[in-house]
């Protein structure tokens, strides 16, 4: 009876042992499920974050869609407005050309014109002392009025000239500032 009761006590010792260690595994299962559920949650919540966040990434994905067609909508007419106003730009600068060279030909006319005064048959007569029924003071005094309303018109055209390129400079630098205000407010406003 001794030894049966001996071994009993063995056997419920080692099974005490076993149950000790079980429990200690036990424990630390536990802990580490403890350790990795907290783990998901976190994940979890991150994920749900970035769902969110996709979500929103998305929808304003959509709305930078929308705006980017409407720029270009809105683009398309501004560009062709930039050919039409270059064109026109070019036309005007090409005008301004053309007056320069003009009122240089006009500024060359009163040497012209005086040489070809001095050139005349009654300049070359007076000039000689020729004696001609043409050389009186009256022919003279003749000639003399004719060379100053010549020259007085040539310098009148030079001064109408002048005025009609100030005039178109004015109208110049006027639309290149409505021209440039107005494309400014466009891309202002188109931003």
């Amino acid at each position: 009876g001794k030894h049966v009761a001996y071994v009993t006590m063995i056997e419920n010792k080692a099974l005490r042992s076993q149950l000790e260690e079980t429990m200690n595994r036990c424990s630390q299962f536990e802990k580490k499920n403890a350790e990795l559920s907290e783990v998901v949650h976190h994940l979890q919540k991150n994920a749900k974050a970035k769902s969110i966040e996709k979500s929103e990434l998305r929808v304003q994905l959509e709305a930078c869609q929308v705006q980017r067609e409407q720029y270009k909508g809105r683009l398309d007419p501004l560009t062709i407005d930039n050919s039409r106003l270059k064109s026109e730009c070019e036309e005007l600068m090409a005008g301004i050309v053309v007056m320069r060279l003009e009122l240089e030909r006009t500024k060359l006319a009163p040497k012209n014109s005086r040489r070809s005064l001095e050139m005349s048959p009654l300049h070359l007569w007076y000039e000689n002392g020729s004696i001609s029924p043409m050389d009186d003071k009256a022919s003279r005094h003749k000639s003399n009025v004719t060379q100053a309303s010549m020259e007085h018109e040539i310098l009148n055209d030079e001064e109408i000239a002048e005025k009609e390129m100030k005039v178109v400079a004015k109208s110049v630098k006027k639309w290149s500032e409505i021209t440039f205000g107005r494309r400014h407010n466009a891309i202002k406003n188109f931003f």
